[in-house]
Formats: structure tokens, C-alpha cells, sequence
């Protein structure tokens, strides 16, 4: 509608009708947020707001939903004009990465640790062993990093810039800038 009529009023009510109809559909509100935006994004910024809020209060999956608030924080940040709502849609953002996090590690660990035999957990022994001391020590695992930083770093910096001497000679070219 927007594009072809070009009524924005007409374009903003065709994709509420369809939200409606599918209030699950992270594209349609893509589609409307792209709407709002086509226009002066300092004058729209209470629609833009309310599709963002929209959205949030959708039933979209919990990921979609996550995707939006943290646009919204960026929208906030980039065209915001009060500091407080920036501070609620933070605080928003928080919340929705909290209630996120157990499903994302179930999906990442592909099980629960939780319904797993306490014979199959780590234990923790009583640190006889030198693995469990070193992993337990934060100086051996200080000295661990710097011996390897040292292995794959060390000569960087020093004279790493001696492969291009050849070109000293084009700066007597140039005067020295004057004092």
C-alpha cells in the first residue's frame, strides 16, 4: 500500500489486520517497523515505540521477542529523546535475557545437567591431585597464560616494523613541518 498508494495510514492498517490474524509472525512486525521508520524517525518516534512494544507483547518466541527489545534499546540509544524510557527498555532487556539464558544452554548443551545421575557430575576432590590444584590456583593459571602469550606474542612489537626500512628513503622528500 505504502508503495503503491502511497498512503502510509492505509499500509499501517493492512499489516495491524494482519498482526491480528498472526500475532506470531516476527516479519509482520518487521514490515510494520520498516513502515514507521520510512518516515522521519525523529517525529515517529511514539510509533515507533508502540510497534516495538507491540512486538514485545506479542506471542512471538521468546528469542524474536529478545531480538526486538534489543533493537529497541539501539533505536533508544541512536534517536531517543528521554533517558528514562532508554533506562525501562534495559531493564527490559535484563529481564527477557535472563528468562532466556536456561533454554539457551539446554539447546546449546543439547541436554539438562539437572536431570543428570549425581554418579555422572564432576565432583570436586579434596585437591591431592596437581590438576585440580592448578585449575583451582589463580598464580598457576596466571603464569600458564603469560607463558603462552609470551610463546605466541613475544617478539611482536619489537622491531616488527624493520621489514619496511626500504621505504626511509621517500620521507626525505618531504621538508619538516614548520615550528
Amino acid at each position: 500500500m505504502m508503495k503503491v498508494q502511497r498512503s502510509l495510514s492505509k499500509a499501517r492498517k493492512v499489516l495491524l489486520d494482519a498482526i491480528e490474524k498472526d500475532q506470531t509472525s516476527p516479519k509482520l512486525y518487521l514490515n510494520l517497523l520498516d513502515l514507521e521508520y520510512s518516515g522521519d524517525v525523529t517525529q515517529n518516534e511514539v510509533e515507533i515505540l508502540a510497534c516495538f512494544d507491540r512486538a514485545l507483547q506479542s506471542q512471538m518466541p521468546l528469542e524474536s521477542r529478545l531480538l526486538f527489545c534489543q533493537r529497541k534499546v539501539e533505536f533508544l540509544e541512536d534517536f531517543g529523546s528521554d533517558v528514562n524510557v532508554l533506562g525501562a527498555a534495559y531493564e527490559e532487556l535484563q529481564k527477557l535475557q535472563k528468562e532466556s539464558e536456561p533454554a539457551k544452554r539446554k539447546a546449546e548443551n543439547g541436554y539438562d545437567s539437572a536431570q543428570e545421575p549425581d554418579s555422572k557430575r564432576q565432583r570436586v576432590e579434596d585437591g591431592s591431585t596437581g590438576a585440580a590444584t592448578a585449575a583451582t590456583d589463580p598464580a598457576a593459571n596466571n603464569t600458564a597464560y603469560n607463558n603462552w602469550y609470551q610463546q605466541q606474542y613475544g617478539g611482536w612489537g619489537q622491531n616488527s616494523w624493520g621489514q619496511y626500512n626500504q621505504y626511509a628513503q621517500y620521507n626525505q622528500y618531504y621538508p619538516p613541518p614548520p615550528t
